[in-house]
Formats: structure tokens, sequence, C-alpha cells
């Protein structure tokens, strides 16, 4: 049957391509297109003849004897000629208030079975037009990709978001010298009831030093922590075809692992490892902080020592400073709710002032 200008625009309009994508389990709403609902109505009609579709009930009431109705609505035998009449009288006088409400009850007896009937008009209908219709199908799953791809991107994009955070908060109580908060970003220990980290974290710090000297740029600055070292750290991620679980875990670790470098290259100080957990340490005593060249960040030293092993990891036997020291670069940003960035060097220790005798 040719299709009138009113169904082509409905069928048009629900094939639109800007149409949101969709979920899976989703599917197009084929059912609400005209010409679906007349298939659905016309199918329902085949499965369900008129006196059905009343309701028995409702019918023979409607072609019953009134005093029939009136007994039967009192529940008065029909052999009690003088309580029908009373039952008629009271009747009459609540008018057709309980007549349609009984007619209701009537119909609702078999209301749940033509539900069930009609149900299954629509779904024949809407099966019998996606048969005709097989694009719809190819539709529906490219959307289903488009909103995979969506889902996709808005997961990596929150797992960026939430390591940056995260970042941040380690570089926010390193700038402030707050040995107690800055604890919180190295892993604690697993506990009875929380599973937590069981390695030596002399070799995490290790291990996380060695990932970020890989990113090492020319002028000799590495990037630790912050939003510009996750961007190239995920970037290297996607570059390796690693999963969205991979990268949180492996950037989870990273994060906590470049905190507890800092404290195993010793800027922060701990009397013994139980005492990270309560947070009872203090920043080194000997930090020398200052600002950075453009005056924008905060800088924090301590001298070279060469019994250090992640000191040897920054200044190697071909290094050619002479009095190295270790340094951290903290830049919080202009804007303090934008993210913020730290970096790790070696500088030289400037030359001590000699003091001249009038």
């Amino acid at each position: 049957m040719r299709r009138s200008t009113k169904q082509k625009e409905a069928y048009g309009e629900l094939m639109r391509s800007s149409q949101e994508p969709l979920a899976p389990g989703e599917s197009l709403p084929i059912h609400e297109l005209p010409e679906v609902q007349r298939m659905t109505r016309q199918e329902f009609r085949r499965r369900v003849p008129l006196v059905k579709r009343l309701g028995e009930t409702a019918t023979r009431m409607m072609l019953a004897p009134s005093s029939g109705v009136w007994g039967y609505i009192s529940g008065i035998p029909k052999d009690n000629p003088e309580a029908m009449k009373k039952a008629a009288v009271e009747y009459s006088k609540t008018g057709a208030g309980n007549y349609a409400a009984y007619l209701a009850v009537g119909k609702s007896r078999l209301q749940e079975t033509n539900d069930k009937h009609r149900e299954a008009a629509r779904a024949k209908a809407v099966a019998d037009f996606r048969e005709a219709h097989p694009n719809i199908a190819l539709s529906e799953t490219d959307r289903h990709k488009k909103w995979e791809e969506q889902e996709a991107t808005r997961k990596y994009s929150n797992t960026f978001s939430r390591i940056v955070r995260k970042s941040d908060y380690a570089i926010e109580y390193f700038s402030k010298g707050s040995a107690y908060s800055f604890a919180k970003s190295i892993p604690r220990r697993s506990t009875g009831t929380h599973e937590g980290f069981d390695g030596s974290y002399q070799e995490l710090a290790k291990s996380t030093l060695g990932d970020a000297l890989k990113h090492q740029k020319e002028d000799g600055t590495i990037p630790l922590l912050g939003i510009e070292a996750e961007k190239m750290r995920f970037a290297a991620h996607e570059h390796a075809g690693d999963s969205l679980r991979e990268i949180t875990r492996a950037e989870t670790s990273y994060v906590e692992g470049a905190s507890t470098a800092l404290w195993q290259l010793g800027f922060v100080e701990f009397d013994n490892e139980h005492d990270v957990k309560y947070g009872k340490g203090q920043f080194n005593p000997s930090i020398e902080w200052g600002q950075t060249e453009n005056q924008q960040g905060t800088t924090a030293s301590i001298a070279f020592n060469p019994n250090n092993e992640l000191h040897q990891m920054l200044v190697t036997d071909a290094s050619t400073f002479t009095n190295p020291r270790i340094e951290v670069d903290v830049f919080n940003g202009s804007d303090p709710r934008s993210a913020g960035r730290m970096d790790l060097r070696v500088v030289e220790a400037a030359e001590p002032t000699v003091a001249i005798a009038a």
C-alpha cells in the first residue's frame, strides 16, 4: 500500500541521522509511526472480536432486563422480586454512576487478556514493518555503535580527569609543605578490611622515576606530575593500544609512585614506614625553597646524595654537574582552579657568597 505524505514524513523523521545515539537494548520507536499504529489496530481486531473487546459481562449487562441488572448489581437472586424492587429504588437514587462503575468492573475482567492481545498485535505490526524496512535495523546498529563510542569517550575523559585531580592533590600539598596531607598520596599498606599496597616502596619509587625519565625533555626537565605529564602518558598508552582498565590501573599506580618517589628522594621524611599511614612526617628541613625564574611557581631543592639510588638515576656518571642539587618545580597556575604541574630536574648549586672584609 502506498504511504501518504504524512506517513513518509513520520518515517523520514524517525530515520533522521541527527537523532541521538541509542543505548544498548534501546530501539527506534517504530510503534509510534502512524502506519504501524494502523497495522496494530487491524491486527488487534483480527485477534479479538468485538464482543471480547467490549467485555462479555458488560455486553450481557447492556442486553439484560432492567430488573435483572438491578438484581445483578445488588447480588439479589431473581426469585426475590421484593428485594429486587428495593434494589431498583436504591439504584435509581444513585443514578447512572453505579451502572457505569459496574460496567467498568465487568469490562476489567477481560482487560488483562485484551492488553496481552494488544501487545502481541503491536509486536507483530512492528516486526512486519521492520521486515519490510531492513534499513531500520542497520540504522539502529549504527546508532548503538555511536553510543558505545560516546560512552567510551566519556569514560576516557572521566578517567583522565580523575587521575589529574589525584595528581593535583599531591602537587598542592607538596607546595604547601603539608606532610600530613601529602602522605595521603602515598599508597597505603593492606589492612584486614582494606586491600592496599603490598610491594616495596623503594621499588615503586624506582619504577615510577624510570617511567618519568622516558619523557625527559631536551633541557633536562622531567615532567613528574600534573596535566601535562598525564597528557603525554595517556598518549603513550593509546599508542600502545592499552585498554581503559589498564590505563586506570597504570596511572593510579604512577601518581602514587611519583609521590612515593618524592619521599624516597628525601623531600619528605618519616621516622618509619608505619608513620606514612598516619601522616606523621615532615618536609626535609634542609630543603631550599624558592621561586621559578618567571615567578610563576615554587622551587624546592635538596643536595645530591650519592648514596641514594634514586639520586643516582638522576645524576649519572655521564653528568657534568660539579655540585648538583635535585630540584622540584611546582606550578599551580594563576587560576587556583586550573590544573597544576610538577617537574623534576637537576641543577647546579649556586656558588657560595664570600664576604669581603672592609
